[in-house]
């Protein structure tokens, strides 16, 4: 994010996250929240891969249906919490820059 234009990022508050004393900080609140991502996909699909290798020792191979839903549905809840943190992160503003606006 940090070689794109300031232009093409999309956010709340993008006048203020945009400008180029907040910019780095805006690139860096988005590389964490992009590292936090990819290490629960990381977990989510080692978690899937466990559940595929247990579904094929068993006779006949089949994927546990309960199993699949809890894992689907904490994926999907999480990064559902992890975009409101996202908005949330940029929606607010350190109170001494609320008056600049």
């Amino acid at each position: 994010m940090r070689w794109l234009p300031p232009s093409l990022i999309n956010m709340p508050n993008a006048a203020y996250w945009r400008s180029p004393e907040q910019y780095p900080t805006a690139c860096q609140i988005m590389n964490v929240w992009a590292r936090t991502l990819a290490s629960m996909v990381l977990v989510w699909f080692t978690l899937l891969n466990r559940e595929i290798v247990l579904a094929n020792r068993s006779t006949p191979p089949a994927l546990h249906a309960g199993a699949m839903g809890v894992l689907t549905l904490g994926f999907v809840t999480l990064i559902g919490i992890s975009i409101g943190v996202l908005f949330w992160r940029f929606r607010k503003l350190p109170s001494s820059d609320v008056g600049r606006l």
